[in-house]
């Protein structure tokens, strides 16, 4: 038989069929000896297969066409032998029926009882296929004897099956150790390849690594340029919005600023600059008229003469009812004549235009230290700083400078004939007293008020030295003033008076000490003046 160990993987099983004179009637009868046709089985050209046994990654599709294509030869083939096989069996049972009967035609037939084993003769004649099948798969250089041993109780049909399914078995067993080898195979490469995959993707790795810290800073540095840029654009954008705001709020307060000086200044040219002086002067006489009123009367006047001669403890008391009576009227008709309703819009507009720097009036240093005044820069200004500047112009600018010049041009009042003046260096030194004590209280509550204010740093107010200026005579003070000098002394910190040579603040202390009411009637009456001066002023 043939050695089909070599044909391809994935073969069919090989069975004989029905066609082709299948032996499938000789199975029931008896064994004849195998008589083998060999030399019509060797042929010429032998069909030889070989199949690579490394086989690269890139061709593996056309092998496995190429094993495709092999298997359908070999079907071919297949069924070519076992056509000649069944002609061969046809024909060993034609020889063998015609053996047999030459076999009992020649045997005598003188011993006509004797009867032969039946198997003897196929013993005989197995023994001799046997022979010479071992001879043939001598010759074929094969030497399964082990199997013909063991298949030889079967019949050839039996022994052709049993022989293809060990031909399948091996086929498969070749194809399970070829895919096997294939898987191996490609297992190898692939493993090469992978490690050659991870090398070049560790090489791009590091390159995409450098490449993308490149990358990183570059857009890390434009990110940062842009954010710069951003942030530039951002305050820009605020800054402009802030400042729109702020340019807005300072145009609406400049505006303000500007309206409120000029409804100031036509309430000033209603009159000429002749009738605004004299308008401001009579303004600041009804201020005064009860205590002027009062200096001129003849009993006060007679009894200035007399208290010349007095003791001195009785002259301090004298003095000091005339001065609880005098600061009384004063602080009284001042809150009256402050008031919205009773004060001249002359009054008020000087009081307004007085806050601007462009008007130039002299402050002092306590006041000018602490206070800015209306300009392109200063276009708000605190309620407290516009009070202080109001405050020092009505008292020391106007109030007691004109107490002062009436006491100067104190005479005889033609108008009344029943009421003679007769001034004297007596008479005129304690009426100046009683204006001094005035002013020293005044100043007294103004620092008392207004003293905690900080100072600003570039005071734009006219800033002026101010100083109580006397004229004696006989050792009396017949005419007082207020004389302002440019040239401050800077070497002073901090200037706590307004107008310096007043009278000491002992003297305000002892008095205040002596009668508490008047005290508290005098800083409740001051308050009034203050909330005053807060409505007349802009806010």
């Amino acid at each position: 038989m043939f050695n089909t160990s070599w044909i391809a993987p994935n073969m069919q099983s090989m069975q004989l069929t029905n066609e082709y004179n299948s032996n499938h009637q000789f199975e029931h009868q008896q064994k004849l000896p195998f008589i083998p046709q060999r030399n019509q089985f060797q042929l010429a050209d032998k069909l030889q297969f070989k199949i690579k046994k490394q086989i690269p990654l890139q061709q593996n599709s056309l092998i496995y066409q190429s094993i495709l294509e092999i298997n359908q030869k070999n079907k071919h083939l297949l069924k070519e032998i076992r056509t000649v096989l069944n002609q061969d069996l046809n024909q060993q049972s034609e020889q063998n029926h015609s053996y047999i009967q030459t076999q009992e035609d020649n045997e005598p037939r003188a011993k006509p009882n004797r009867r032969r084993h039946p198997s003897f003769d196929t013993k005989v004649q197995s023994d001799r296929n046997l022979d010479d099948e071992n001879k043939f798969k001598q010759h074929r250089k094969i030497q399964p004897r082990y199997k013909n041993d063991e298949l030889r109780n079967y019949s050839i049909t039996e022994v052709i099956n049993k022989r293809i399914n060990t031909n399948e078995i091996n086929i498969r067993d070749s194809r399970v150790e070829f895919e096997a080898k294939q898987i191996n195979n490609i297992k190898v490469l692939t493993t090469n390849r992978l490690n050659i995959n991870q090398k070049i993707h560790q090489e791009a790795a590091k390159k995409q690594q450098q490449n993308f810290g490149l990358i990183k800073g570059s857009v890390q540095k434009k990110k940062s340029k842009l954010r710069i840029v951003f942030y530039f654009v951002l305050a820009a954008m605020r800054f402009s919005k802030k400042y729109r705001k702020i340019q807005d709020e300072q145009n609406k307060q400049r505006n303000q600023m500007n309206q409120n000086y000029l409804e100031s200044q036509k309430a000033i040219d209603k009159f000429s600059k002749r009738q605004a002086i004299v308008q401001e002067k009579l303004y600041y006489a009804y201020v005064a008229e009860k205590v002027i009123h009062y200096l001129k009367d003849q009993a006060f006047i007679e009894e200035t003469q007399k208290i010349q001669n007095l003791s001195s403890e009785y002259q301090s008391d004298i003095r000091k009812l005339h001065v609880f009576k005098f600061t009384t009227l004063l602080f009284k008709n001042v809150e009256l004549f402050t008031r919205e309703q009773t004060i001249s819009d002359l009054i008020r507009g000087l009081l307004n235009i007085s806050l601007y720097e462009k008007t130039n009036f002299p402050v002092s240093k306590f006041v000018g230290q602490r206070c800015n005044f209306y300009n392109d820069h200063h276009l708000k200004i605190p309620q407290e700083q516009l009070v202080l500047i109001a405050l020092e112009h009505y008292f020391f600018g106007n109030l007691i400078p004109q107490l002062f010049e009436i006491l100067a041009n104190l005479q005889e009042d033609k108008s009344d004939t029943r009421q003679k003046v007769k001034t004297s260096p007596y008479h005129l030194n304690e009426c100046h007293f009683y204006i001094c004590i005035f002013a020293t209280l005044i100043q007294q509550m103004i620092i008392q008020n207004f003293a905690h204010m900080k100072t600003v740093k570039n005071p734009n107010g006219k800033i002026v030295q101010k100083t109580i200026k006397t004229t004696e005579q006989q050792n009396l003070v017949i005419k007082t003033e207020i004389v302002i000098n440019n040239q401050v002394n800077k070497n002073k910190v901090e200037n706590q008076e307004i107008v310096e040579g007043l009278i000491s603040s002992d003297l305000a202390l002892a008095l205040e000490a002596d009668k508490p009411q008047w005290k508290k009637l005098i800083d409740q009456t001051f308050s009034k003046i203050i909330k005053n001066f807060q409505n007349l002023l802009p806010k």
